[in-house]
């Protein structure tokens, strides 16, 4: 569904893409994937627009964006990477996953000029770091509130353009007020895919 979305905002000549995130997160593949190849790629502007919780998988994906745009009263971050079972992961299997993933990160982040640092923090815990009166312990995962992920940090904001309310408010600051809005809507394929891969335990 994201990648026909997005072909089709490239071949269309949208003006933009804007991701609409309420999520606590994903599969570490399929957004690594998602974000290495498709919005890298994208030709066109693109905007998240953090709408309460961009957890997880919904923090990488904010941040291969262009710009990220946030709810007053939303957070993003906590993306260390974990089992899709809850188990822990090996030692030397967890060195190579965050090597190789700290690689994808650092390529997408660097392009789209998001404070590496930042992103780092929310998926590696092995390191201290301080924004400002943002404050990550040895031991801890950064998640940002709105108002800590707009504030002012070396000039800039720490990692978000604003807040806004809506959709239609990111769309205005950025200065695209007055262009017609179309909300990609998945396929009924795509539906009926999407509810088997949660009901498929059951069915086996």
């Amino acid at each position: 569904f994201m990648r026909r979305t997005l072909r089709r905002a490239d071949e269309e000549g949208a003006t933009a893409v804007v991701f609409d995130i309420h999520t606590p997160g994903g599969a570490a593949w399929e957004t690594s994937d998602l974000m290495m190849n498709e919005m890298a790629n994208l030709h066109v502007p693109s905007f998240a627009f953090v709408n309460s919780k961009a957890m997880s998988a919904g923090a990488l994906i904010s941040v291969a964006t262009d710009g990220i745009y946030m709810k007053p009263v939303a957070a993003i971050g906590a993306a260390a990477l974990v089992s899709g079972d809850g188990s822990t992961i090996d030692e030397e299997m967890r060195k190579k996953i965050e090597s190789a993933y700290d690689a994808f990160v650092r390529s997408v982040v660097k392009k789209k000029g998001h404070n590496l640092d930042v992103v780092r923090a929310m998926m590696f815990s092995k390191q201290e770091y301080e924004f400002g009166e943002v404050k990550v312990p040895m031991g801890g995962l950064l998640t940002l509130t709105a108002e800590e992920a707009v504030a002012d940090y070396d000039g800039k904001p720490l990692l978000a353009r604003g807040l806004v309310e809506s959709v239609e408010e990111l769309i205005a600051k950025e200065g695209f007020e007055g262009v017609p809005i179309t909300h990609a809507k998945p396929t009924g394929l795509e539906k009926l895919a999407y509810w088997v891969k949660y009901l498929s335990p059951f069915l086996i």
